[in-house]
């Protein structure tokens, strides 16, 4: 009975935040309609400082909008999926993803070196989380590298049911993208262990033996029995 209570709360959760959600785009999109009017007619001092309050709400509710995703994605890392695809066929449309959301002077710079020991060796877990942590990941490390600078990922099986991956910053130089901040970046890293850890994987920073910033991600296998916890 008290499973049968806590999916139902679940489910209620869920549609709480969905509903959050719809209301805030809601506001979001008659905020961006009263800004487009201000600022086609801000003459006097008055209206200009009605342009300077609504870009202060609206900057507020894009900040809500993001915890309310961070909810339903923490709902999600929850109760992952349990699917499996290859190592190769992971990282490699996600680094192609990457690159195209990059402005023009760091697409064109920027470097991604991928070296894979086992390609074709599977992950397992759900693939939409490992996706977007990924991203989020490698595009923290292109705001480290700044144009000329290289992003490093390596993948190699030291265990029997994981397969461990490292991001590495190689080259930091030229200009760079505005960084996220500490507390984004960090926020960043802690959602990327958390979904690990879901998969009953882990998540840790560290150096490489020349110092340069790594992260390194341990995956379950999507080969083994009981992938998930």
């Amino acid at each position: 009975m008290s499973k049968v209570r806590e999916d139902g709360a679940s489910a209620l959760d869920r549609a709480l935040q969905r509903a959050l959600q719809r209301e805030l785009q809601a506001a979001e999109g008659a905020a961006r309609l009263l800004l487009a009017k201000l600022e086609r007619r801000s003459n006097d001092e008055q209206e200009r400082g009605e342009l300077r309050y609504t870009r202060r709400i609206l900057s507020r509710l894009q900040e809500i909008a993001e915890l309310t995703e961070e909810l339903e994605l923490s709902a999600r890392i929850a109760e992952p999926k349990l699917e499996s695809l290859s190592v190769g066929g992971w990282i490699w449309p996600t680094v192609e993803q990457v690159r195209g959301q990059l402005p023009t002077e760091l697409r064109e710079d920027l470097g991604f070196t991928i070296d894979l020991a086992e390609k074709d060796s599977r992950i397992g877990g759900d693939l939409e989380l490992l996706g977007r942590m990924l991203r989020e990941l490698l595009i923290e490390a292109a705001r480290t590298a700044g144009e000329s600078g290289r992003v490093r990922l390596r993948g190699r099986r030291q265990e029997e049911a994981f397969f461990h991956v490292s991001l590495t910053v190689q080259n930091q130089s030229g200009a760079r993208l505005a960084p996220l901040g500490a507390e984004r970046a960090e926020l960043c890293f802690a959602r990327a262990r958390a979904i690990l850890e879901a998969h009953g994987g882990s998540a840790e920073k560290g150096s490489d033996e020349y110092g340069r910033p790594e992260v390194r991600l341990r995956l379950p296998s999507g080969e083994r029995e009981g992938a998930l916890r």
